[in-house]
């Protein structure tokens, strides 16, 4: 069900996966018309990040934003999602754009070549070295 949730919306939007034929709807607020699920595609790439307000399951909110490559192909993707309690709608926007500007500081400052098909990395070895990067960027903001 990747059209329920913010990462998968992501996926979809860049092509990395395909839409499946049946949308089916884990709660009211999924879209399972094609159309509406097309121009909320557009809007992603359009804004580069993914929101999920409660489609994916009740209660749950996400924002996704896929890393991308120097051609564009996403890569990887980074999400934040929490419960309607301490994750409020009215902050996603915000949390989108933030999402958008590190997942390009993540892949540059992973040391990863972002010319597809010169790193001689396999896809583990990318995720990996992007994790390890925003583990360690995430360290120390929260040390500081």
């Amino acid at each position: 069900m990747l059209h329920a949730s913010a990462l998968g919306k992501v996926l979809l939007a860049a092509g990395v996966a395909p839409v499946a034929d049946v949308l089916e709807a884990p709660t009211r607020a999924t879209i399972v018309e094609h159309d509406a699920l097309e121009r909320e595609l557009a809007l992603v790439r359009e804004r580069g990040y993914a929101t999920s307000i409660e489609e994916l399951e009740p209660g749950l909110l996400a924002v996704a934003a896929g890393v991308r490559e120097r051609s564009g192909a996403v890569i990887a993707a980074l999400a934040i999602s929490g419960p309607s309690i301490r994750l409020e709608a009215r902050n996603l926007d915000r949390l989108g754009t933030l999402l958008v500007v590190e997942s390009r500081r993540a892949l540059r400052a992973s040391g990863i070549p972002t010319a597809r098909g010169r790193s001689g990395m396999n896809h583990d070895e990318i995720l990996q070295g992007l994790y390890d990067q925003t583990s360690l960027a995430t360290h120390r903001r929260c040390s500081t």
